[in-house]
């Protein structure tokens, strides 16, 4: 009886172990996913209330920071030394700063400004190293286990932007909100331990899929809305997925001398993605002030007490536009691709320009800017999957070196995001500084 116990004991292959659990493992993942980036996107839509309790709604560029300062540092403190801790151990600190950072962002009206801004840290961080660690996971079930990852992620902007409204029609407070976002915590906890059941051992003929699946899914890590379109370059990378011999190198391969260092190679890896890093960090930078500063000074200096609810949550109802473009076009590979990322990039730029024109002159009508934000969304989202897939496909690119230069662009994003959120703030305190609304 004891040898039924393991599959490979009685000759069974992994593969039908694991098909057994596969529908359970891919709703484990899919509910990860949207809980990891729930409280993520539940900030930034709450971002102009969190200012405005403490009447600073010229510093919202600091939450949009706190929310997003650690991504890239959690992302290398992982890799460079936490890969051999137990996932157990890093899920539970996980848990432990949504825990602690919804809590804190709770009470924080009772505290202080700065006092929110280290809980939105806390939430932001969480958010981070739940990525990197499940990211991380994913190699260890079928490689199409990303796709459950990927639909979650995707789904937690739309999600959490949506529940911000209904909470807002509600009128709940800021206190009330982010209670109510506790018992997420409970149910991340309950399926990362009880619900996903990861195989027992590896299936020899999924191996080299497995292997191959970090550089794929690292595209699903992206600490922000938008991260999550890469679940529409899986399917398009068939490569990574494909065994390779190690010892033919393509023509045109940019491989790394015998005896490259380790800085060596991040240069190198560095010059192969530098075009597609600038880009992708100047579109975040775009479209993260439009998203955030841009739409919290588009509402006029005073709104009559007796206008629309569509009038006074106008800055949430933005941030749900915005969700939506990301959401929708996560899956424009399958239907068209763009070569030429610079031009989405330039569409951008224009569109921060079309945005401060309207936060100057208020000249925009709310149902323009709710179409607008969409427009938004979709140009970020497009950069962002044209880009990943430019990047998976780069003939120049080791298979090797193909994770690394992944995460390399991800680091653009997030300095991107974090030259927005600098940008807000210096933009509300001096030329925007007369057009804030301070009393909506």
């Amino acid at each position: 009886m004891g040898g039924m116990g393991a599959a490979g004991a009685v000759g069974v292959p992994m593969r039908h172990v694991e098909d057994a659990h596969y529908a359970r493992n891919w709703i484990g993942f899919f509910i990860m996913g949207t809980i990891n980036n729930f409280a993520y996107v539940a900030v930034n839509s709450k971002s102009k209330d969190l200012a405005k309790q403490f009447h600073k709604e010229s510093a919202i560029g600091a939450i949009l920071w706190a929310n997003v300062a650690t991504g890239a540092l959690i992302q290398m403190i992982n890799a460079a030394f936490l890969e051999r801790t137990s996932t157990s151990k890093r899920m539970t600190v996980v848990a432990a700063l949504f825990l602690a950072g919804l809590t804190a962002i709770a009470f924080s009206p009772d505290v202080d400004f700065y006092f929110m801004l280290f809980a939105v840290v806390l939430v932001g961080t969480g958010t981070s190293f739940g990525q990197c660690v499940m990211v991380g996971e994913l190699k260890r079930y079928s490689p199409t286990m990303v796709g459950g990852w990927s639909s979650g992620t995707g789904l937690a902007g739309i999600a959490g932007s949506f529940t911000m409204i209904l909470f807002s029609y509600l009128e709940l407070s800021v206190a009330l909100t982010f209670f109510l976002l506790l018992p997420l915590v409970a149910i991340y906890v309950f399926t990362f331990f009880i619900v996903l059941k990861p195989p027992t051992a590896d299936d020899d003929s999924d191996g080299v899929a497995k292997k191959a699946l970090g550089a794929v899914s690292v595209a699903a890590s992206l600490n922000t809305d938008a991260k999550l379109e890469a679940g529409s370059a899986v399917s398009e990378r068939t490569a990574l997925i494909s065994p390779i011999d190690a010892s033919v190198v393509q023509p045109g391969v940019e491989v790394g001398p015998p005896n490259e260092t380790g800085a060596q190679r991040v240069l190198r890896c560095l010059r192969l993605v530098t075009w597609l890093g600038l880009n992708m960090g100047a579109v975040y930078f775009f479209e993260y002030w439009i998203s955030v500063g841009c739409a919290a000074d588009a509402e006029p200096h005073h709104i009559s007490p007796r206008a629309s609810f569509w009038e006074r949550k106008s800055f949430v109802i933005l941030a749900a536009c915005y969700q939506l473009g990301v959401f929708v076009s996560r899956s424009s590979l399958r239907f068209f691709k763009i070569s030429r990322i610079e031009i989405l990039t330039v569409l951008q730029g224009l569109n921060l320009g079309f945005w401060l024109a309207d936060d100057i002159y208020k000249w925009m009508p709310y149902y323009i800017q709710f179409v607008a934000m969409f427009y938004v969304g979709l140009l970020g989202g497009t950069s962002f999957v044209n880009t990943l897939f430019k990047a998976s496909n780069d003939p120049r690119t080791p298979e090797s070196d193909r994770k690394l230069t992944l995460y390399i662009i991800l680091i653009f994003v997030n300095v991107g995001i974090g030259l927005a959120a600098a940008a807000v703030l210096i933009a509300d305190a001096t030329f925007l500084a007369d057009q804030v609304p301070k009393n909506n």
